[in-house]
């Protein structure tokens, strides 16, 4: 890397894709970026080897350090072809997400479950077929795995069940030696048995009885043994799990407020200044193309430098403060810089060779099934597959925000609305406030949690531009969410049948109709052009339109 830097280091700002030299362009591409790709390909050619082979499944995806590894050269070479500080991870993060395919972390594709269109434009899911392979994928892959590791917490999630990436490190003396003396013993045994069967290389490989039989004999020989307790490292443990995951570090510029219990003022749940990660890793449950979740911060050391001087290995803690639950919490500045993480913030025209467009947001409290960790929801794709919020109203330029601010109607009623963003730089600080402030005086107004909900989802344009929607609706509606959740980011909406009563939109009819189960999900094409009626999501207050727009116009 340092001769690229020396050699691209007349343009550090700018970046040299927008140089008029084409040969320098051309150089760059041909030198540093397609073998990076191509060590990318490996990698996941490598996962799919590993797979068809019968690994362990541990063993399939590269170890942590060397993704952090490939993390941090992915933002290098980004940074010089966009510009100083324009670094992103949108190649790094889709050849991850396929090698997480290719080692068969996910319990099913997306393609697999999206069933084709109806005739109002529709994608369909097959949710008879999600519940068949996801029930075949744990009977014939987690438990198996289960009986033949140490680790099943790890594997199972710690936090909640999203929350799988990192074991205790910090465990009895006994169990310290078991582990330790079954990594000498595995490496003896199959060194033996390498000489008899040349063709085995790993202890997946191996029947599953002697694997059972192999781990229960090491566990009889130290249950029994008392004693102190012992601090293994964490990247000898990190080993046994499956997930790998990317590691971001950043540093929050306005204060997160949460609204406080009485529903009166709110309160401060993270200070400007505080160091935050986020923890980005393969869905295994998807319901979108190249899905993805984003955790809060663990509050341990995650990054590449903490690797390198032993805090990650011993599992120091970062800040106890920085896990943050998922409900009733919205973290916009989270949003903000995952979003800019994950998408080069130019036109289209300037991509690098395999880069694409990805979109994130959080499900609201009606849709969401892990209460205890915050996470985002990331897919592939850009607005320009996305006929809802690509409508248009009558954007107002802000000035203070360096955005195009838009509230659109997509119902017959006042109430049924959306606030749309379109701004360059979404970790604007006046832009987080104002979205915060939005929130909060919502909240305030309408009785808190309990009566008033959000959608929020940043979605990457093709000019390099971000959109940024921001939907109110009513809780009174328990099953109602909004997602961006297909191959091209088109808008999905789920609904239940549950409450046929409550939900007199135009919409209900279809779902009636076309489900099978209590739950169906459509997704909104480009075929599909009639008009949404979603008014009555959100209590019908003609206040509640004209008190947002007061507050939006405020900032203008």
């Amino acid at each position: 890397m340092s001769k690229s830097h020396v050699e691209y280091s007349q343009y550090p700002q700018k970046g040299i894709a927008f140089s008029g030299d084409q040969k320098l362009k051309k150089d760059f591409i041909d030198l540093y970026w397609i073998p990076f790709e191509k060590e990318l390909e490996k990698l996941i050619q490598t996962a799919k080897l590993r797979t068809e082979q019968q690994f362990d499944l541990a063993d399939r995806l590269p170890e942590q350090r060397e993704l952090m590894e490939l993390q941090a050269k992915c933002l290098a070479l980004t940074e010089i072809w966009y510009g100083e500080n324009q670094g992103n991870l949108s190649r790094l993060y889709l050849a991850f997400h396929q090698m997480c395919e290719a080692a068969n972390l996910t319990r099913y594709r997306w393609k697999d479950i999206a069933k084709g269109v109806d005739h109002a434009g529709y994608v369909l899911i097959d949710f008879k077929q999600r519940d068949e392979l996801s029930k075949k994928y744990k009977e014939t892959i987690i438990d198996p795995y289960l009986k033949q590791t140490h680790f099943k917490e790890g594997i199972l999630g710690n936090r909640s069940v999203i929350d799988n990436l990192h074991k205790n490190n910090f465990v009895r003396a006994a169990e310290a030696k078991e582990i330790v003396v079954g990594i000498l013993l595995k490496k003896i045994i199959l060194k033996f048995l390498k000489k008899r069967y040349p063709d085995l290389q790993n202890w997946g490989q191996l029947p599953a009885y002697l694997k059972e039989n192999f781990l229960q004999f090491v566990h009889n020989r130290f249950q029994h043994q008392k004693g102190d307790f012992a601090i293994l490292k964490r990247s000898i443990l990190q080993r046994f799990l499956p997930q790998r995951y990317l590691a971001m570090v950043w540093e929050r510029q306005i204060s997160l407020n949460n609204f406080a219990a009485d529903h009166k003022e709110p309160s401060i749940r993270r200070q400007a200044g505080s160091k935050e990660q986020s923890r980005i890793f393969c869905n295994n449950l998807p319901y979108g193309e190249k899905h993805g979740l984003s955790l809060t911060s663990s509050g341990l050391h995650e990054d590449l430098a903490s690797m390198h001087d032993g805090s990650y290995d011993l599992n120091l803690h970062r800040d106890e403060q920085a896990f943050l639950p998922n409900y009733d919490l919205l973290d916009f500045e989270k949003m903000a810089h995952e979003a800019v993480l994950l998408n080069p913030k130019v036109a289209s025209e300037y991509l690098l060779p395999g880069e694409t467009r990805f979109n994130l947001g959080q499900n609201p409290r009606g849709a969401a099934t892990v209460p205890n960790t915050q996470h985002l929801q990331i897919m592939a794709g850009s607005l320009q597959s996305c006929t809802l919020f690509r409508r248009v109203n009558k954007p107002k330029r802000c000035i203070t925000m360096d955005a195009d601010v838009d509230i659109i109607q997509v119902g017959s009623k006042s109430d049924a609305f959306f606030i749309k963003f379109v701004i360059d730089n979404p970790l604007a600080p006046s832009f987080l406030l104002c979205l915060s402030e939005i929130r909060l005086s919502m909240l305030k107004a309408f009785g808190g949690f309990n009566e008033i909900d959000f959608y929020t989802h940043f979605i990457s344009q093709e000019d390099g531009k971000f959109a940024v929607i921001f939907v109110p609706f009513s809780q009174n509606i328990p099953n109602v969410f909004f997602g961006i959740a297909n191959a091209s980011g088109n808008r999905s909406i789920h609904l239940s049948k549950e409450h046929p009563g409550n939900s007199p939109i135009s919409l209900y009819d279809a779902v009636a109709k076309s489900g099978t189960r209590d739950w169906v999900q459509l997704f909104f094409t480009k075929k599909f052009q009639a008009d949404v009626e979603l008014s009555e999501q959100v209590k019908s207050l003609t206040t509640f339109d004209r008190s947002t727009t007061n507050l939006v116009m405020s900032y203008m």
